[in-house]
């Protein structure tokens, strides 16, 4: 019996989400027979987020604020679909990507001493997202 046909080749990538697998076999009597069988890939890789772990800043000239630009940037096997911050100052705190690679530029406004901030990242995962942290320590001195 040979395969004469099939919907994928041994070896082939198979993209995220369900399949049918159809084989078609011949044997040597010209009689043919078909299998289907489902194939259901999931994404379990979270997306790999990369934050300045320390960033130092002194405060903005008449203010005990600073301002501090920094980037984060964020890789994954799929669309990352969102990022979103806990620290409300930062414009947007919340920002859809929809990239597989981004590098989210920030410029803010830290009080004076030390803050930390958590960005989060989501990807497209089906059926759930997979997530990913990181955190940047904002340190502004005088």
């Amino acid at each position: 019996m040979t395969v004469v046909s099939s919907s994928y080749e041994s070896g082939d990538m198979i993209p995220i989400g369900t399949h049918i697998i159809t084989f078609t076999a011949t044997d040597l009597f010209g009689n043919n027979a078909t299998c289907d069988f489902f194939i259901k890939v999931e994404d379990v890789e979270p997306p790999t987020a990369t934050c300045p772990s320390i960033v130092y800043g002194m405060t903005d000239p008449g203010s005990s604020n600073g301002t501090v630009s920094f980037n984060i940037t964020v890789v994954d096997n799929v669309l990352v679909a969102c990022l979103f911050t806990n620290y409300t100052l930062i414009n947007p705190n919340w920002l859809p990507v929809d990239m597989v690679s981004y590098v989210f530029q920030t410029a803010a406004v830290f009080p004076f001493g030390e803050t930390i901030i958590e960005y989060t990242f989501l990807d497209n995962s089906s059926p759930t997202s997979n997530q990913a942290s990181c955190y940047v320590t904002v340190n502004i001195q005088v």
